[in-house]
């Protein structure tokens, strides 16, 4: 979706859609989930996207649509 961090740059991540990413991601930090890096935009669109570290090892992200 955008520009990925080069530490998952090896392969395809999983991304969860939701409303708001700050929202989604404030409801995840507080249940101990450690996000890599700031919020990523890409303006032009009113995509957001952010990247995090789940208990299984991998990493996911959390995405959030076009603005419509």
């Amino acid at each position: 979706m955008g520009c990925v961090p080069a530490p998952i740059s090896t392969g395809p991540v999983v991304g969860f859609l939701v409303d708001d990413v700050e929202t989604a991601r404030k409801r995840l930090e507080a249940e101990g989930i450690e996000f890599i890096g700031p919020v990523q935009r890409w303006e032009p669109m009113g995509e957001a996207w952010s990247h995090f570290h789940a208990a299984d090892g991998n990493v996911y992200e959390i995405t959030q649509g076009p603005k419509r």
